[in-house]
């Protein structure tokens, strides 16, 4: 174990090799786009519409103990305070047309991955122990929340959103530490066949991961079919929807 002692130095060829095999499988992973997906819906700027995630009663109770919060500091700012404060997060009225051309959502999820990789890169290099995902959604979340994309109707699935982020975040720690521990146990009991027949079932599990994720993927994109813009007929709805399966 004096080993453990001694500086360990990585050769530079090691990480640009596992930096290049990190960016490749981002820009060409699907899973990694539906992370972004999930952040641009948590963020978006509508209210309402198609929620990913159901309210829950903590999201609820956070809801309207902020809603409460708010109304006690109606209560104590002086009213000529509050007007100047809500007038700088009114919304300007855009035209239809123009909205189309350039999607403020997409916008900002630009701007937060941009912030969200700088205190990232900046938090990795202080040697703090840190996660991704949770940065990346906090700042999501905090960019969205001050520019009032979080409305009364949308606020409970939106912190829902949140609380299942955090909650899978914890979750996976806590598994993680369980499940490595007791494959560690079982390769030590069973060497050498442990090791071998636990190396076939994670390539077995992995490849079932991505077949079911492949066909999932397939059937979200043939449902969301019927709602594109360019279908302006009711016979062009009726062709598209006869190719999409019934869900039973």
């Amino acid at each position: 174990m004096e080993i453990l002692n001694e500086k360990i130095v990585t050769p530079s060829w090691i990480l640009f090799t596992g930096g290049a095999i990190m960016v490749a499988t981002i820009w060409t992973s699907s899973k990694s786009r539906k992370v972004s997906e999930t952040e641009v819906s948590l963020g978006r700027q509508d209210e309402g519409g198609d929620e990913r995630f159901k309210p829950n009663i903590i999201s609820r109770a956070l809801v309207g103990c902020g809603m409460w919060v708010g109304r006690l500091f109606e209560k104590v700012i002086p009213e000529r305070w509050a007007k100047n404060l809500s007038l700088r997060f009114e919304k300007d009225t855009v035209d239809s047309a123009v909205a189309e051309q350039a999607s403020f959502d997409l916008i900002r999820a630009s701007i937060n991955m941009v912030v969200a990789s700088i205190l990232i890169a900046y938090g990795t290099s202080q040697k703090l122990p840190l996660s991704t995902t949770f940065v990346t959604f906090m700042v999501a979340m905090g960019s969205s929340f001050a520019d009032q994309a979080w409305g009364r109707e949308s606020a409970v699935y939106r912190v829902a959103g949140v609380i299942n982020v955090i909650a899978g975040w914890l979750i996976t720690a806590v598994v993680a530490l369980l499940a490595s521990g007791l494959l560690a146990f079982i390769m030590y009991k069973t060497d050498p066949i442990g090791p071998l027949v636990l190396t076939v079932l994670a390539g077995f599990l992995l490849i079932r991961s991505h077949v079911v994720f492949s066909k999932k993927s397939k059937v979200e994109k043939a449902d969301n079919q019927l709602l594109e813009v360019k279908q302006l007929s009711i016979p062009q709805a009726i062709s598209e929807s006869k190719k999409i399966p019934l869900k039973h």
